[in-house]
């Protein structure tokens, strides 16, 4: 169940509008309802197929998770000093449980400290160039991801699309 509400007038013209005419399921095993709300709409995705179900409470479960935490950035004068922070307890494990892999640049030194409610990681160089990518990639959200981006893909997004057509729109 996804439920969209909003303040703004017009945005809640366009999602009542797409709750008449609500898009056809990709897969033929869901059904799709929406429901018009006072102040947006409610849409509702069901299946028997257990397998889907079953990832669909996983992805459910890792988004829990995800909004749950809170992450800031604070530039250091040799990089970056990330704090991840979550009040969820499974979130915190999760943060903590992680591996800490190092930099493949080997003019870069990144440590993890376990606190109380989630992570600090600190990002380091004493090269003044790696130190403003660090600071960008940092504030971006890129720490540690090996230049895959969010999806796995290379620098593709969901729909294969590099992630820089997306910002020359």
């Amino acid at each position: 169940v996804t439920t969209l509400t909003t303040e703004d007038a017009e945005i809640l013209e366009k999602l009542q509008q797409r709750a008449e005419n609500p898009k056809a399921p990709r897969n033929e095993d869901v059904t799709v309802s929406v429901e018009t709300l006072s102040n947006g709409i409610k849409i509702t995705h069901s299946t028997e197929d257990s397998e889907l179900l079953a990832r669909w409470q996983e992805q459910t479960k890792r988004k829990t998770l995800r909004d749950s935490m809170t992450r800031t950035v604070e530039n250091t004068e040799n990089g970056v000093k990330i704090t991840i922070t979550s009040d969820n307890e499974e979130a915190v494990e999760h943060l903590q449980s992680r591996e800490n892999r190092e930099p493949k640049n080997d003019k870069i030194t990144k440590t993890q400290t376990n606190i109380s409610n989630g992570v600090i990681i600190e990002i380091t160089t004493e090269n003044e160039e790696l130190v403003e990518k660090i600071q960008e990639r940092a504030e971006e959200g890129k720490h540690g991801q090996g230049g895959r981006g969010r999806h796995g893909r290379g620098g593709f997004g969901k729909r294969g699309r590099h992630k820089y057509f997306d910002r020359c729109k």
